[in-house]
């Protein structure tokens, strides 16, 4: 995922969208140009901090 860390209100909504129909799996992304925001908004939607 790019994009949709904390405080990004549609980072939320695309991730309950993806959740629907439950074939993907989020294990990546880049979620904010803020690299602490970044490994925060990773640690808590459960992506490992070596993906983030």
């Amino acid at each position: 995922m790019v994009g949709g860390g904390r405080n990004a209100f549609i980072g939320a909504v695309h991730r309950l969208a993806m959740r629907l129909d439950d074939e993907i799996v989020l294990v990546a992304g880049a979620l904010s140009s803020n690299p602490d925001n970044a490994a925060a908004s990773a640690a808590e939607i459960g992506i490992a901090a070596e993906r983030s």
